[in-house]
């Protein structure tokens, strides 16, 4: 009813009649139960929003003004894996107006005591565990693939070939006939295993009425989910309130993850071309001198970056760890002082 432009009437329709606030009070964990699947509601809940709401001027400063930037975070800190994401592009489409940026830098968290930024920065670092990427003592370890590090394969160990003599090699024969006739038979054992549980699994797709069953749906929307990297999101978000809008009250390691956050397209961009590079090599083909140049410039900058932004990682790690140690002087000079 409200997806284009030419559904204005109807967008403020719905907020005469009272849906944002109808969409404000369903903007909270709910946890499963026995009612209905809760995870599709809560998209659904967000697509009403998107729909209803987003660019449309005076529906978004009503959002506003009863406190849906307070309630988009709170839910974002206590929502689930297959949400974060939905949640995320909420706030931040809701941010690009002005006004909604003072509700994000007023925001504190009622469980953890945390603002939005550090509230960011704990799902970026989730993220960044989610993809393998390493840090020591909060400091960059892999500047080549500082975002989606590589595992590179083991090499395969040459296997010895044992040597038998007549009586070992008579005993392994009859020992590998009785291994092959097992195997055999754990062949098929597992293979009616499987085909049990294929049927099991088939049985749990589908309830009683004939739907989709609560724990079908929830697996394919996490695996959905687990295709995208939040931390484009998370970078537009924090860019658009500035990274030094909490600055003051992070952490020394916040304050490390951070100078990675705000650098994050130069990363993507010299990944991007890192892996263009690589499948030219790989494929013999030669670009021209221009592209050749360019793709060079592009990686050397995304490079330069991230050295850039270990240096003061390194920095910040530095005055922390001074700081520790001058604490620890102070304990033991203190346990002298009253012995």
């Amino acid at each position: 009813m409200c997806i284009r432009d030419s559904f204005r009437p109807n967008q403020k329709e719905f907020r005469r009649k009272g849906g944002i606030e109808i969409i404000l009070q369903n903007l909270t964990p709910i946890y499963p139960n026995e009612k209905g699947n809760v995870y599709t509601f809560v998209l659904a809940v967000n697509d009403c929003l998107w729909s209803a709401v987003f660019r449309n001027k005076r529906s978004e400063l009503h959002f506003i003004d009863i406190g849906g930037v307070f309630a988009l975070l709170d839910m974002l800190e206590s929502c689930d894996q297959v949400h974060k994401r939905v949640l995320i592009s909420s706030l931040s489409t809701m941010l690009e107006n002005p006004k909604a940026i003072p509700m994000f830098q007023d925001w504190k968290s009622a469980k953890g005591k945390i603002n939005g930024s550090q509230l960011l920065i704990k799902l970026y670092t989730d993220e960044d565990e989610r993809f393998g990427v390493k840090y020591a003592e909060g400091v960059l370890a892999n500047a080549e693939r500082p975002l989606t590090p590589k595992i590179m394969p083991k090499k395969e160990q040459p296997k010895e070939i044992p040597i038998f003599d007549k009586g070992s090699l008579s005993m392994s024969m009859s020992n590998s006939v009785h291994a092959s006739i097992g195997s055999t038979i754990k062949k098929e054992t597992l293979k009616s295993f499987t085909v049990k549980l294929r049927e099991t699994a088939e049985q749990q797709r589908i309830d009683i009425n004939g739907n989709f069953s609560e724990s079908y749906i929830y697996k394919r929307m996490l695996e959905e989910s687990n295709k995208f990297d939040l931390r484009a999101s998370i970078f537009a978000v924090l860019y658009r309130v500035g990274f030094d809008t909490h600055i003051k009250l992070l952490s020394e390691q916040e304050q490390q993850r951070l100078e990675i956050i705000q650098i994050y397209p130069f990363l993507k961009n010299g990944e991007i071309w890192k892996d263009i590079k690589q499948e030219l090599d790989e494929s013999s083909l030669k670009p021209i001198m221009n592209d050749s140049h360019w793709m060079e410039t592009c990686i050397e900058e995304a490079t330069e970056q991230a050295f850039c932004a270990i240096y003061n990682q390194s920095l910040i790690a530095s005055d922390l760890k001074r700081k520790s140690n001058k604490e620890l002087d102070n304990y033991y000079g203190s346990l002298r002082i009253s012995q």
